[in-house]
């Protein structure tokens, strides 16, 4: 079952009220896959740990679902690896019925908390963790599903109107999509490539609208 970058940007304007004083928030949906038992077993710990009551295991300012406090119950003590990534939190839990894969959502500072998806996987053998990741402040979009098993969408595209905080936004799977979303939202024709469609916006102006566009990278693509 595909998920999208729509359903994860809803999640997340839900949950934007109940987090203070962290630095940009990158929003992360995860899906993992594996063997029923480690997956049922993942569940019931990550559920347990959020189930304790405030902090949780180690005083923290994001409570008992904070992901320093996986980390410890996973064999890694947080305060110890002050450069492990684990600063945020997750929520809702979940296990498909109809594909059986267990799904759940961090938020989390500035980037998508690779060092604790890798701690998981290695603590439960035979899962995978598949996510995508996004943090406009600093446009920072990933993936490291590069088939498009379950997080098929490549591009976001959004005009955005200055006086209109009622802004439509739209993630796309293929360049096809994306340039007839820009071609209906400003007339713009005959682009062949992203880096085109990134010029063009950059000099294209209609009153009070401007334009957000981004690529969904894979991980490490950059380095």
């Amino acid at each position: 079952m595909g998920c999208s970058g729509a359903s994860l940007r809803e999640h997340w304007y839900q949950s934007l009220i109940k987090i203070n004083d962290m630095p940009n928030l990158c929003y992360t949906m995860y899906v993992a896959e594996g063997p029923k038992t480690q997956l049922q077993k993942l569940y019931d710990t990550m559920n347990a740990i959020a189930a304790i009551p405030f902090p949780g295991i180690i005083e923290n300012d994001f409570g008992s679902s904070w992901l320093g406090n996986l980390v410890m119950v996973l064999g890694l003590d947080p305060r110890n690896h002050s450069d492990f990534r684990c600063r945020g939190s997750f929520e809702d839990v979940t296990i498909d019925p109809d594909d059986g894969c267990l799904r759940f959502y961090t938020s989390t500072a500035w980037c998508e908390a690779d060092d604790t998806r890798h701690l998981i996987e290695e603590k439960f053998p035979g899962v995978h963790l598949y996510f995508m990741s996004e943090e406009f402040g600093c446009g920072y979009w990933e993936t490291n599903d590069t088939e498009g098993k379950y997080f098929r969408d490549r591009f976001y595209f959004q005009p955005e109107d200055y006086l209109d905080d009622d802004n439509y936004y739209e993630y796309y799977e293929t360049f096809e999509e994306l340039l007839d979303a820009i071609e209906e939202a400003t007339g713009l024709t005959g682009l062949t490539t992203f880096e085109e469609c990134e010029k063009a916006l950059e000099n294209y102006r209609d009153g009070d609208y401007s334009y957000s566009l981004y690529r969904i990278k894979f991980e490490n693509e950059d380095k």
